[in-house]
């Protein structure tokens, strides 16, 4: 409720009371005529009204006693609205003392800081000085009220409502003969002090509502005593005479108007009360007041008769207000309005604290972010509705009854993306639900627990280091208005030994006694560790036989040899390769020869994994060297054998086409894939070695530039997946370089460029469309998955990420003894059932439901 104190010090009438002139600040004259009404709706819309929304912004502090001072544009406000409601009654303008307002700064800040009312403030200790517990000779008139510090409480001053102001001695006070004032205020106080009396320039007699055109809404706001709960007090002044025993009649257009409580009030005017129901004009309309005071004694007149002419302006009607958002510090809360009219008008808000009961602005605008002060504190706020010839309208100010709560956490999780980690083989921290939006993340990854030196991005690659060590990440996910977290994965399995893309070992020189093979290990990755060799006599180790060159000896005479190569490295598996046997080895020139036979049985079909064919011819025990052809170039490859040789070990290809091969007589020895014996001769091919590349991805995939997408792939053998190592190359990989293990990282580019990347497997080649992108867009993602699949049926899932992402596509089985679906999006199913496969690309999920019949 609002509360006003009346005057109490007393009104000095003579200019003998007043102290030594000062130098003054603001002389605010405001030209308002009343015989006119556009005069006076101008007036009051573009003059007095916008004074009233000026803050006080108070520089002063009670924890300091610090006075400060309101700004100076809340100052000139204050004197703004003062000297419109003097001008609308007639009288010459007040002039702000300097000196003054800060003798009533100090009062407002004592009674700030004892959040007490009074005039009487001579036994005060708070913040408490001289020139704050008295202000002087003249009046002074004090207010308090949160919402009415400042240039409102000049309206609060001429309503003069409550027990202690039947008098009207605000009223007199702002409307009487003083020309000179001084202001303070602070967050919830106003204290005037107004001095230097003087009759020059007042007209014979003014009024409140004064004569002439009156806005119908100054009247509401300047009239009725809320505390009573009656209507508008009218008064009436002179300057000259006595209204002791004057007596008033009111007219409404025409018609007689009961008046009552008519008194003498402070100043010697003569006040009364109109009803309470005096009503509206409508926009346009003109209710017309007569008010006679007749009985006027002692000066130049006896009785005075004026009109009010009160006329209505379009006013706002105000609705309320609500205010969305988390309601924790760092969080940013939304004010809007609800049900004003008419429906275009501009809005101002104000932000409270509002801390046992108090109010202190804290911001403006629609949004406000709160901050770590606010927590333990509620939110209140005050909106008005404007619109150009319109009388604005406010609702508030109020507050919500929650409580502002500390700053939320930073909240997600991480998972490694295998949990079977191998040397060499890349893993990549995989960050799931993580919130807010515009987190920051920090890596380190560790082996055993012990940070890793360097390992702090998203992905890591296992060294020789971390074999038989545990990995985890940790993750810490920051934002400037949330509390940052950090998570550590589960941790892996004990890193694994890599494995050696071994090479094919190729013996050359002649199968003769005496003569000297030469092996080569062929072509290994990586081809950095330590070698050993070791030769082979029909699969047999020869003692001794361990450099990278073996001369032939009498016992090897029948015999077909081998070549085994075996490489050693810190962090791989060790890995043995043995090359294909050779011919039976010939006797040496003129020698004399043996014969042998093998048991007898067909030749039987088989697979051969050697790169080259041979066939060789003997006659009647007498084995001739071998002769060797090439089938590296051709996709098929055929050799024979005649006589006491080893074919068989024969025809093979590894250029994924076929290869057969025959033999006849008596064969010694063994072909992979194929049993040594005489009889007939049968045909052996080999499958290719892949016949498809698959991924979880479709093409095309758009990444943005400037980032990194790691491609999943694996080559198939029929339905198996096989070890064959998957090459990539990039068609412009200054747009777009990809690494050996499949990682796309993007440049910056100007436009969308088309990349396409190449994936190469042994003869199988899949061929992938990039596009590199300046900036992303909306993710429209789709899988396409079939409704049902028979027992042990697969099924290979593909997504499609969307343009302008470069979001990571994961797998999930809701039931895994129905179907299992691995990470390239392989669907296996297992048992008559129903499961749920969802599919997480990036943030968003699809799910799709597969019957196993």
């Amino acid at each position: 409720m609002k509360r006003l104190i009346g005057v109490a010090t007393a009104m000095a009438m003579s200019a003998a009371a007043l102290v030594a002139a000062p130098t003054y600040a603001i002389a605010e004259t405001v030209t308002v005529d009343p015989t006119d009404r556009d005069s006076v709706a101008n007036a009051y819309l573009n003059t007095y009204i916008p004074a009233l929304d000026v803050p006080t912004a108070w520089t002063g502090s009670v924890s300091t006693c610090a006075p400060g001072a309101p700004s100076s544009a809340a100052q000139e406000a204050t004197f703004t609205a003062l000297n419109f409601v003097r001008a609308m009654a007639k009288l010459p303008a007040v002039t702000e003392d300097l000196a003054e307002s800060a003798k009533t700064q100090q009062a407002a800040l004592m009674m700030e800081a004892r959040n007490e009312l009074s005039h009487y403030r001579s036994s005060w200790t708070q913040c408490a000085t001289a020139d704050g517990i008295s202000t002087g000779p003249g009046a002074e008139i004090i207010a308090m009220n949160s919402a009415a510090v400042g240039a409102p409480s000049i309206a609060q001053y001429i309503q003069d409502s409550g027990s202690n102001n039947r008098q009207l001695g605000h009223r007199a006070t702002v409307l009487g003969a003083y020309t000179k004032a001084g202001s303070g205020s602070t967050t919830s106080y106003n204290a005037m002090h107004f001095f230097s009396w003087s009759t020059a320039g007042l007209p014979d007699n003014w009024s409140w509502p004064s004569a002439g055109y009156f806005p119908y809404n100054l009247m509401e706001e300047t009239g009725y005593d809320s505390y009573y709960e009656t209507g508008p007090d009218w008064s009436f002044y002179v300057k000259t005479g006595s209204l002791s025993s004057a007596t008033v009649s009111v007219a409404h257009d025409g018609s007689p108007v009961s008046v009552s409580d008519v008194r003498t009030v402070t100043g010697g005017g003569l006040a009364w009360v109109m009803p309470i129901d005096l009503p509206q004009p409508e926009v346009g309309d003109i209710d017309t007041y007569t008010v006679t005071v007749s009985g006027i004694t002692g000066g130049s007149q006896s009785a005075v008769s004026y009109d009010v002419d009160v006329f209505a302006l379009p006013t706002v009607t105000a609705g309320s207000g609500y205010i969305t958002g988390t309601r924790n510090v760092g969080q940013t809360l939304t004010l809007t309005p609800n049900s004003w009219s008419p429906s275009d008008l501009t809005y101002d808000y104000q932000w409270y604290r509002v801390v046992d009961g108090v109010y202190t602005p804290i911001a403006t605008g629609e949004t406000y972010k709160l901050q770590p002060a606010d927590e333990g504190a509620k939110i209140g706020f005050l909106i008005k509705g404007k619109k150009v010839g319109y009388v604005p309208a406010s609702f508030g100010p109020v507050n919500y009854t929650w409580t502002v709560g500390a700053r939320l956490s930073v909240s997600g999780s991480v998972a490694i993306s295998s949990s079977s980690p191998q040397m060499g083989v890349e893993l990549t921290a995989n960050l799931s639900s993580w919130s807010p939006s515009g987190v920051a993340y920090a890596y380190q990854w560790y082996a055993d627990s012990a940070a890793i030196a360097g390992a702090t991005s998203d992905t890591y690659t296992p060294t020789a280091a971390d074999v038989g060590k545990a990995i985890t990440v940790s993750v810490t996910g920051s934002h400037p208005d949330y509390v940052s977290k950090t998570v550590t994965s589960a941790a892996t399995a004990a890193v694994a030994k890599a494995d050696f893309a071994k090479g094919a070992p190729t013996v050359s020189g002649s199968a003769v006694v005496g003569q000297t093979l030469t092996g080569d290990p062929g072509s290994w990755t990586p081809s950095d560790g330590a070698w050993s060799y070791q030769w082979l006599r029909n699969g047999v180790a020869i003692s001794g036989a361990t450099g990278a060159s073996y001369t032939l000896v009498a016992a090897d005479q029948g015999a077909a040899i081998s070549f085994q190569a075996t490489q050693a490295k810190d962090g791989y598996n060790d890995a043995t390769a043995t090359s294909a046997p050779t011919a039976a080895v010939a006797a040496a020139p003129g020698s004399e020869s043996s014969s042998g036979t093998s048991p007898s049985g067909p030749i039987s079909s088989g697979t051969s994994t050697s790169s080259t064919a041979s066939s060789g011819t003997s006659t009647s025990g007498t084995a001739t060297t071998s002769a060797y052809s090439s089938a590296t170039s051709s996709p098929s490859a055929i050799g024979t054998a005649t006589g006491a040789v080893s074919a068989i070990a024969t025809a093979a290809t590894t250029a994924g086409g076929g290869a057969s091969g025959s033999a006849s007589g008596t064969a010694t020895g063994a072909a992979t894939g194929a049993t040594s014996g005489t009889g007939t001769t049968t045909t052996g091919t080999a499958a290719p070695l892949a016949d498809a590349i698959r991924m979880p991805v479709s093409s095309p995939i758009y990444l943005k530039q400037k980032s990194s997408y790691q491609l999943l792939a694996t080559a198939q053998l029929g339905s198996a997946a096989s070890k064959a190592k998957i090459a990539y190359t990039s068609s412009k990989p200054k747009v777009l370089k990809v690494s050996a293990t499949g990682k796309l990282t993007a440049k910056a580019v100007k436009k969308r460029t088309k990349v396409v990347v190449t994936l190469t497997a042994d003869q199988v080649v899949k061929k992938l469309t990039v596009y590199v992108v300046p900036k992303t867009g909306k993710v429209k993602a789709s899988v396409k998955a079939p409704k049902t699949l028979k027992a042990k049926g697969v099924y290979w899932l593909t997504a499609k990420t969307g343009q302008g992402t470069n979001a990571k596509v994961t797998f999930k089985s809701s039931k895994k003894s129905v179907l299992t679906v691995d990470k390239y999006g392989k669907v296996t199913a297992k048992k008559k059932g129903k499961a749920v496969v969802t599919i997480k690309i990036g943030t968003k999920k699809i799910k799709k439901t597969i019957t196993v019949k």
